[in-house]
């Protein structure tokens, strides 16, 4: 079954990171993206420019 979107949990200041909850089923997954790895995917994907 294919993860699905859960819900925001915030950001976690001492790692720097985006805290999420995926959805497998009927079980939550907890989540955690670096910000630095964020910004990078939205660079990739073309959604974003450094410097605007």
């Amino acid at each position: 079954m294919p993860l699905t979107q859960g819900r925001i949990v915030g950001y976690d200041n001492e790692r720097l990171a985006f805290r999420f909850t995926m959805l497998n089923g009927d079980e939550t997954v907890n989540c955690q993206m670096p910000t630095m790895l964020l910004l990078a995917t939205l660079v990739i994907a073309g959604n974003w420019r450094l410097g605007h």
